[in-house]
């Protein structure tokens, strides 16, 4: 029986053990099974105090009492107790510790929170941001309070606590068991035979009790539990009465200090928002102020210039004025020196017809000297216009390599370096069509004097030799200018000598001589025959010749020849020339005092470009247009070589452009040579290949000669003309 209790009370202590080294975090568990522990044994000692049961059968062991079972009992209640006590303690002081701290942490962050938004916000809000900064530092101060009323309630909660600590230490100290003797009754009967049914009705009560690990007490003991158990059941009663209030008044408090603190996050947020729009807004009146002052500044700034301009009118005006006045003092001078003058222009007047007489003179004198300059140079001018950049060359290389250093001199950036040219004249990209007439029309005078005049273009498709020679309608032309300047000169001319002008134009299209000016009815495939006369003119017999009489009547027969002409679009140009055109004007002036007949002729040339195919992207029919161009230009190429080179034979026979060029390249014609040059990179080897032809030109010399004959001779050469052709003789004609 002695093994039994103590192996019962060994049970009971591990438990307790057991129960005591749970770790503090889970109060709420050991809360509870302290209190189911100590039930039991509360209900023991009462049991034990009313006497109820009897004593088990180890209760009479030798060496063992009542008395010391029930001081165990008793020192392992006390134990419970202050376990009970510590844990709460524990619990209560840890929470509130734990509670405090974050609180503080929150208080701690909400106040960083303040100063970081007082530091970044306070210079830059307006004035009236300084009250919301002010509430919320008075929130702060609030948070803060309510902190340090926390702490005291942790304070108070502690006093309280240790004041029910020693309400339940004091009955405990107090509380003694009493030590009664068995009565001698009870003794016998358990001697006698009442032992062998205490054992078995008490044994089995203790299978059947309400905690099977827990030794029960009979209750027949003698001993009788003192009142203090009641005292000590009802402070631990009142004791977890207090401990649930203080966790209902620390979760109140708990929420209470959450809602503060979303209150307070929310108002700080709200008040963040409110002023950071206010700071938007501020910021959006700044930048509009900024702009009506820029705009104000604006108005003034031009209200300003006009206030100088006004100034300057009036200036001006005052300025005019005082002219005027000037002039008025000047007209009323005039008036009156004006019967001065009328004698001065009596004698005027007079000297003004010697001069007349003695200009007249002078003129002829000009005319003669300045045909015998031209003749004493000889060869074959040639002018090198450079034409500005396109859209479609900058695109594909709009780098600039050839540049104009003078009026005469022009260089161009080649791979190989720096190439020079000189001519008789170089235009710039920027000189437009009156420039370049300017320095032509020279020429025309010599067509009207009864010398051969050929102007020609030549270059690169694209370079602008066709804008050059006929121009545009805004632009005219070389040949548009020289119709009007032509009549210009016979208009001047009438009173001396009679003028008939005749033209015709051809074109050479894929090796072919065409008539521009063929009228409608006539056969398209006659015969046309390039012809020279004894002097080395040449002329296409079988074109169609018409006879005009004014600068209006050759433009309108130039319009139809440029209607039938052929041209294409090309890569390189839009309106690429698929032939050579040549416009020729026949003049016969016939001296009226002397009766002399000069012939001249004027020739304009507008030559097809060469092309390579791989820029132009010809198709079919312009692939043998660019082959039948390329023969014909190369064949010039081998003229020009041999006339440059004084070579005793010159292949004029090769091509038909080159027979028609018979007179103009070394034979007796001014010859005046265009040279038309694109500025870019992309052109670059086809501007050196037009740049080295014009250079040869330059060396050819013509044998300049006029066209001079008797009259007489001139009609019997008519006559002659007429016969070959078959045509009837007007024996009326002179």
């Amino acid at each position: 029986m002695g093994r039994s209790l103590g192996c019962g009370r060994s049970l009971v202590g591990r438990d307790l053990q057991v129960r005591q080294s749970v770790p503090t975090g889970s109060l709420a568990e050991e809360d509870l099974h302290l209190v189911l522990h100590l039930l039991p044994r509360e209900r023991l000692f009462e049991r034990v105090r009313v006497g109820e049961g009897a004593f088990p059968c180890w209760a009479l062991v030798p060496g063992r009492t009542v008395g010391s079972d029930l001081e165990s009992f008793h020192i392992e209640q006390e134990n419970i107790l202050n376990s009970l006590e510590s844990l709460n303690s524990i619990a209560s002081s840890d929470r509130l510790v734990d509670e405090l701290k974050l609180r503080e942490m929150d208080n701690a962050q909400l106040r960083t929170r303040i100063l970081q938004l007082e530091k970044d916000r306070l210079d830059k809000v307006p004035f009236d941001a300084a009250k919301e900064i002010t509430r919320l530092n008075n929130n702060l101060i609030q948070l803060e309070k309510a902190r340090d009323e926390l702490t005291v309630q942790n304070f108070a909660l502690k006093s309280r606590l240790s004041e029910v600590t020693s309400k339940i230490h004091d009955p405990a100290a107090t509380y003694q068991i009493n030590r009664d003797s068995l009565n001698p009754r009870d003794t016998e009967k358990l001697k006698n035979g009442d032992h062998e049914k205490l054992k078995n009705g008490d044994h089995d009560k203790l299978k059947n009790g309400d905690d099977p690990d827990v030794v029960k007490i009979p209750r027949k003991a003698t001993y009788k539990v003192p009142n203090e158990t009641v005292k000590l059941r009802m402070l631990s009663t009142e004791f977890s009465n207090k401990e649930e209030e203080y966790r209902r008044r620390i979760s109140d408090l708990e929420i209470e200090v959450k809602n503060l603190q979303n209150e307070g996050s929310r108002q700080q947020a709200q008040a963040v928002r409110q002023l950071e729009e206010r700071l938007e807004r501020s910021t959006q009146l700044v930048e509009a102020g900024k702009k009506c002052l820029a705009a104000k500044e604006e108005e003034y700034n031009m209200l300003k210039l006009d206030l100088e301009t006004l100034n300057q009118e009036n200036k001006r005006l005052k300025e005019t004025l005082n002219d005027l006045i000037l002039r008025q003092k000047e007209v009323e001078g005039v008036v009156v020196q004006k019967g001065v003058l009328e004698e001065r222009l009596t004698r005027l007047q007079e000297e003004t017809r010697v001069l007349a007489e003695d200009f007249n003179r002078e003129r002829v004198l000009r005319k003669k000297y300045y045909n015998l300059v031209e003749e004493m140079k000889g060869k074959i001018r040639v002018f090198c216009r450079i034409r500005p950049v396109s859209e479609s060359e900058g695109k594909k290389g709009g780098q600039v390599v050839v540049s104009a250093e003078d009026q005469f001199t022009l260089t161009h950036n080649t791979q190989r370096g720096v190439k020079s040219f000189l001519f008789d004249r170089v235009f710039q990209p920027y000189e437009d069509q009156d420039a370049v007439f300017e320095d032509t029309n020279a020429l025309i005078q010599s067509a009207v004097d009864g010398f051969n005049v050929t102007i020609m273009a030549y270059g690169q498709t694209g370079s602008g030799k066709t804008y050059t020679m006929l121009g545009s309608e805004a632009q005219p032309g070389i040949a548009p200018r020289a119709f009007r300047r032509l009549f210009h000169l016979i208009d001047k001319g009438r009173a001396r000598c009679d003028v008939q002008v005749s033209a015709y134009m051809m074109e050479l299209y894929n090796d072919k001589l065409i008539d521009l000016l063929k009228p409608m009815g006539r056969v398209e495939n006659e015969r046309l025959d390039i012809k020279r006369d004894k002097k080395g003119s040449v002329h296409v017999q079988g074109a169609t010749v018409r006879t005009v009489s004014s600068a209006e009547e050759l433009s309108r027969a130039f319009q139809d020849g440029l209607t039938n002409r052929h041209t294409a679009s090309t890569n390189m140009n839009v309106e690429s020339s698929r032939s050579h055109l040549l416009i020729v004007i026949c003049l016969t002036a016939t001296s009226k005092q002397t009766g002399s007949v000069m012939k001249g002729k004027l020739t304009l040339v507008d030559l097809a470009g060469s092309e390579r195919v791989s820029k132009s992207g010809a198709s079919a029919e312009q692939l043998r247009e660019a082959n039948s161009i390329n023969k014909s230009l190369s064949a010039l190429g081998d003229v020009i070589s041999a006339l440059s080179s004084e070579s005793s034979f010159v292949p004029y026979r090769n091509s038909k452009l080159t027979m028609l060029l018979h007179d103009s390249l070394g034979g007796n014609a001014k010859t005046l040579v265009f040279v038309n040059v694109s500025p870019t990179a992309y052109n670059s080897d086809e501007t050196l290949v037009s740049l080295m032809y014009a250079s040869r030109i330059k060396q050819i010399t013509n044998n300049i000669s006029k066209n001079a004959d008797n009259k007489e001779i001139s009609r019997l050469k008519a006559i002659i003309s007429k016969l070959k052709k078959g045509e009837d003789i007007d024996e009326a004609s002179p």
